[in-house]
C-alpha cells in the first residue's frame, strides 16, 4: 500500500503543469508590485500635499506679518477709517489687495489640483 501511495504521488508531481504554476506565481508577484506602487504613490501624494500646505501657510504668515507693519499698516488703518489716501498710499493699498487676491487664488488653484486638504481649504475660507 505504501508503494502505491508513492507511485500516486510521483504521478501527481509529474502531471503538474509547471508553466501554469510559474504563470500563477508571476501574476502574484505582479499584484504585490502593484500594491506596493499604489502605496508609494499614495505616500508621495500625501507628502506633496503637506509641502503645498506648508508653502501656502508660509506665504500667508509672511503676507499677514507684512500687512501689520510699517506703511502698509498705517494705510490699512486710514482706509478702514475712510480717510483720504495719497496717490502713493492708494498704489500701495491696491498692491496689497492685489497680492491678497493672488494669494487666495493660489490657495484655490492648489485645492482644485487636490494639493491641499479640504479641511485646510475650508479653514482658509473661514479666515479670509
Amino acid at each position: 500500500m505504501n508503494l502505491n501511495l508513492r507511485e500516486e504521488i510521483r504521478e501527481g508531481v509529474e502531471t503538474i503543469n509547471w508553466d501554469a504554476l510559474g504563470d500563477f506565481l508571476g501574476s502574484i508577484e505582479v499584484f504585490i508590485s502593484l500594491v506596493y506602487l499604489a502605496l508609494q504613490t499614495k505616500n508621495t501624494a500625501a507628502e506633496t500635499r503637506d509641502a503645498s500646505i506648508h508653502s501656502v501657510m508660509e506665504l500667508a504668515i509672511q503676507f499677514r506679518a507684512e500687512s501689520y507693519t510699517g506703511d502698509l499698516a498705517e494705510i490699512r488703518m486710514k482706509s478702514a477709517m475712510n480717510e483720504q489716501l495719497t496717490p502713493l498710499e492708494t498704489l500701495k493699498f491696491e498692491g496689497y489687495l492685489s497680492a491678497l487676491f493672488e494669494l487666495n487664488e493660489l490657495v484655490y488653484v492648489q485645492y482644485q489640483k487636490e494639493k491641499l486638504d479640504p479641511e485646510y481649504f475650508e479653514a482658509w475660507g473661514r479666515r479670509t
